[in-house]
């Protein structure tokens, strides 16, 4: 008679349950300053027209390093038009 070899087979694992990923939170507050893109989006403007109006000097900007930042504040300045202090 042959003897029969006994094989030792691998544990048998669950399937690898598939992760859900978390939807990101958003920011604890609002941001501050905003991109070019971003404020383009906001004024339902091109990003050309953006740019011309920080070259008019019609909506201030920050440079930081090599990027440029648009305030919230100063989009609200613009879209609300200038105060009239003297009345």
């Amino acid at each position: 008679m042959a003897a029969t070899a006994q094989t030792k087979r691998a544990p048998k694992t669950a399937p690898a349950k598939a992760t859900k990923r978390k939807p990101p939170t958003p920011p604890a507050f609002p941001p501050l300053l905003v991109t070019v893109n971003d404020a383009a989006h906001l004024l339902c403007v091109s990003r050309d027209q953006v740019y011309r109006l920080i070259n008019t000097g019609m909506l201030p900007s920050l440079k930081i390093g090599r990027y440029r930042r648009i305030s919230v504040r100063a989009l609200e300045t613009y879209v609300n038009g200038p105060t009239l202090a003297a009345e």
